[in-house]
């Protein structure tokens, strides 16, 4: 015969194991949640920071890289051709000069870049600047060069004077074409940045782009790069 009071004992016994149960199921849930959460936050940065931003910045910092040892070559062979004519040569100049790795250019990485801005303006700054110094790299080695070459068999030629104004002409110009592709790593970096200071999901990195950060970037690319003047490569 059980007691009334062994009865209420085991009744308070049961409820609170059910109670102690129900908790750390609740905490195994949330628990869970949490861990999915922040796996989920992790593979998104990994896919759009780490395999995407970031990846896209080292590239286009690697071509303008490549243009800028070129220019700056250029510019100090012509230095050396108006004051030291005897002693430029052009073998020098092409074991210095510096072609683009076509692996850089990968099309991955800037296409996750893409669901960010919920726009394709930075698929064509990075067409761009891959078809600038492509651009620029061709112009120097047969105009440049190939002119630098045919001067220096004819010492005495009366176009050196010539050559080197278009040089200067040159170099300027493509220094301030450089200008424009430099601000992508500026705005890549403030995407990162962005990215880096936040907890972003699947369903709230499309988002983004309706933020006014991201406006400010999208528009000011826009104008720099804009949609009809886009180069096909």
């Amino acid at each position: 015969m059980v007691e009334i009071g062994d009865y209420c004992l085991n009744l308070e016994d049961l409820v609170t194991t059910i109670g102690a149960l129900v908790a750390a199921l609740l905490a195994y849930r949330l628990g869970l949640r949490a861990y999915f959460t922040q796996k989920e936050y992790e593979n998104v940065r990994s896919r759009y920071l780490d395999s995407g931003v970031e990846i896209v910045s080292t590239q286009i910092d690697y071509v303008l890289g490549v243009f800028r040892h070129n220019w700056m070559l250029t510019l100090r062979t012509a230095r050396q051709y108006r004051e030291l004519e005897g002693e430029v040569s052009v073998d020098d100049f092409m074991k210095q000069f510096r072609e683009v790795d076509q692996e850089k250019f990968q099309l991955t990485p800037i296409y996750r870049t893409k669901p960010l801005l919920n726009n394709d303006v930075l698929w064509r700054a990075y067409q761009d600047v891959f078809a600038f110094v492509g651009t620029t790299n061709n112009e120097i080695k047969s105009d440049f060069l190939g002119v630098l070459n045919g001067l220096l068999k004819k010492p005495d030629s009366a176009d050196k004077k010539g050559f080197l104004k278009q040089v200067e002409v040159f170099t300027k110009e493509q220094e301030t074409e450089a200008n424009k592709y430099y601000s992508i790593l500026n705005y890549l970096h403030q995407i990162a940045e962005i990215l880096e200071k936040g907890k972003y999901t699947y369903k709230n990195i499309y988002n983004l782009h309706k933020t006014k950060e991201f406006s400010i970037i999208v528009t000011s690319l826009n104008k720099i790069f804009p949609k009809e003047q886009s180069p096909k490569i």
